[in-house]
């Protein structure tokens, strides 16, 4: 998938992501909220079974696998953050789910991507 809005980018992961999926969730206002993601990635090269996941779920139409999707500018591609959708198992509802790296954060990004 890629949209392209006025601002932003919102494609399908992709191994050159690792690196910055690395690096921001691991700052601190989004490690407050999502230790785990931190905690269980060691090294870049450790979302890559993370990211290759998601490329096989690229054009799965179903609607119990959560979706996550990158957030870049359109002039670099480089990934700023993260936007998906899914059903939360525990409380029987469906989950935007979203990350921003703080050097973008307070800019609307956000909320252009969940709109779109």
């Amino acid at each position: 998938m890629r949209l392209k809005t006025n601002h932003i980018v919102i494609r399908d992961f992709e191994r050159k992501d690792a690196e910055n999926l690395y690096r921001i969730v691991r700052e601190k206002n989004v490690f407050r909220f999502m230790p785990h993601w931190a905690e269980n990635g060691d090294s870049p090269q450790s979302y890559f079974e993370y990211i290759d996941w998601h490329q096989t779920q690229k054009n799965s139409i179903d609607i119990y696998e959560n979706k996550r999707y990158v957030i870049a500018l359109p002039a670099t591609d480089k990934m700023f953050g993260m936007v998906g959708m899914g059903l939360e198992d525990t409380l029987n509802e469906v989950e935007v789910a979203y990350f921003m790296s703080e050097k973008y954060q307070r800019k609307g990004y956000t909320k252009e991507a969940v709109n779109a």
